[in-house]
């Protein structure tokens, strides 16, 4: 397989019509050299057969099962998949199976990322629903005016050294949140990349892997 610097992780589970426009959103960014790692959280619809499908058209294109349950479980799994199928590796963009990405998002996260005063750089989200949750989920994703943007573990883009020392904790849920304000008590730097966006389906947010 060929190995490029950069990572995009997947999580999906029961998920199957949206993981078909996430994986068709990344085949076609501008910026070409990734691999995908999809980690599946034991579906019980049509995921798996799309994942098969996109990783024979696709050879960047790469998945897995996920042998436990819940987020920071799974992230944990990735990212020791990709320490051994990709030692290449320095940044993983992590996602969700309800993203859908701006053409441009890749480019524009990963060029954000190279910048040396940055340590975790997040991208936009987009909901695609304006019913009250929606818009309080909009407040959580992407931060309030005047304070700093709040990076979301489901659009960010981490240099792989971070996990040389640090791990998600293993959790059913919020596990970035928790990971993030380690991070934060150590010094490292946040930014947000407000040009690289992604669209999120809000009836997908509160599941789980």
């Amino acid at each position: 397989m060929k190995e490029f610097e950069v990572v995009v992780a997947i999580l999906n589970k029961d998920n199957a019509n949206r993981l078909r426009l996430s994986l068709e959103s990344l085949v076609a960014q501008t910026f070409r050299e990734f691999n995908v790692v999809v980690i599946d959280g034991n579906s019980k619809d049509n995921s798996l057969n799309i994942l098969h499908e996109f990783s024979q058209k696709d050879k960047r294109i790469h998945y897995i099962i996920q042998k436990t349950e819940g987020t920071g479980y799974a992230r944990n799994e990735v990212i020791d998949y990709v320490k051994k199928a990709f030692p290449n590796c320095t940044k993983i963009v992590w996602g969700d199976s309800e993203n859908v990405y701006d053409v441009e998002y890749l480019a524009r996260i990963v060029n954000a990322c190279k910048d040396k005063d940055f340590t975790i750089v997040g991208g936009k989200n987009v909901i695609d629903s304006d019913t009250p949750i929606s818009q309080a989920l909009w407040w959580y994703y992407n931060g309030l005016p005047g304070i700093q943007l709040t990076v979301s573990g489901n659009n960010e883009c981490v240099p792989m050294k971070v996990y040389e020392k640090h791990r998600y904790p293993n959790m059913i849920r919020g596990d970035d949140y928790v990971f993030h304000l380690e991070l934060q008590k150590e010094g490292y730097k946040f930014y947000k990349s407000l040009d690289a966006a992604c669209t999120l389906q809000q009836l997908r947010l509160l599941k789980t892997l």
